[in-house]
């Protein structure tokens, strides 16, 4: 193992924010939540990932208002969470910075975790239950008003984006399987 990659514990444990363009050069950010396997160009970096996450959750300008995606049927979660702001708090401040911003499906019920047990893709070490079938993924949650572009962005920044590249537009691509997010 590269001694900068990330390492499945980390990864499932404390959970990543990354970063992708798409053909447009448009920006998507993904929270995978501890719940998703990073695509292997995220993996391969951990200092190239720490860097996007500071520049874009600390750093970048506000540049635009955000609109809400319609994600109650993708957030099981909705009814738990008591505060709907407090959600959209993360996920909105990405949008204001121009960025596409997406949430990933929770699927660590308790009969999700049983299945997992009995099937043997449950990982006791990293209490992470690996999608068998194909249908995890991540939902977009908010948009920007003014989407950003790679040419927005300092040129060290863009660089680092642009080694991720998802082979769909962001904003009319709504939701993005783990299986295909893996191969970018």
């Amino acid at each position: 193992m590269n001694k900068d990659e990330i390492e499945d514990e980390s990864n499932f444990c404390s959970g990543w924010d990354w970063f992708a363009c798409d053909a447009e050069g448009r920006i998507g950010h993904f929270d995978n939540g501890g719940l998703r396997h990073l695509p292997r160009t995220v993996k391969g970096d951990r200092q190239l990932t720490e860097r996007l996450e500071e520049y874009f959750l600390e750093e970048a300008p506000d540049r635009c208002g955000y609109r809400v995606h319609d994600v109650q049927d993708d957030v099981n979660e909705w009814k738990r969470v008591l505060d709907r702001e407090e959600y959209l708090k993360k996920f909105g401040g990405i949008a204001r910075k121009g960025v596409f911003s997406h949430d990933t499906q929770n699927i660590r019920g308790r009969e999700e975790a049983e299945a997992a047990k009995r099937l043997g893709v449950f990982s006791a070490e990293t209490q992470h239950i690996y999608d068998i079938n194909g249908s995890a993924s991540y939902y977009l949650v908010t948009l920007p008003e003014q989407p950003l572009h790679l040419y927005d962005l300092p040129v060290e920044i863009a660089e680092m984006v642009a080694r991720v590249r998802s082979p769909f537009p962001f904003g009319t691509t709504t939701h993005f399987k783990e299986s295909e997010t893996m191969l970018w």
